[in-house]
């Protein structure tokens, strides 16, 4: 696996890796997922008011973000400029 800027279009996992202003590199994993199906459940996920709105959103992958917990469509133009690294395989659930 390599880093690349080339936008995933799989679900998984995925090391972000991006430079701030200043140059410094910034990492975080995220997850993508496929939008559900349900349009209420998209409507919701987006903050959509409008039921209608949904239609741009089916099909498309979401990225939920650990950090600042967002959920964001792969496309949006926040991930324009930024190196992908995966899918990594999903760690396990730890034993209860």
């Amino acid at each position: 696996m390599n880093w690349t800027k080339q936008r995933p279009n799989e679900p998984g996992f995925y090391w972000l890796l991006e430079y701030d202003n200043e140059g410094s590199p910034q990492t975080g994993v995220v997850k993508l997922a496929k939008m559900p199906e349900d349009i209420k459940e998209i409507a919701s996920l987006m903050g959509l008011d409008n039921i209608g709105d949904t239609e741009q959103y089916k099909g498309k992958l979401l990225v939920f973000c650990t950090g600042d917990a967002c959920a964001r469509i792969a496309e949006d133009p926040d991930f324009t400029d930024i190196y992908w690294y995966g899918p990594l395989e999903a760690p396990e659930l730890p034993m209860q």
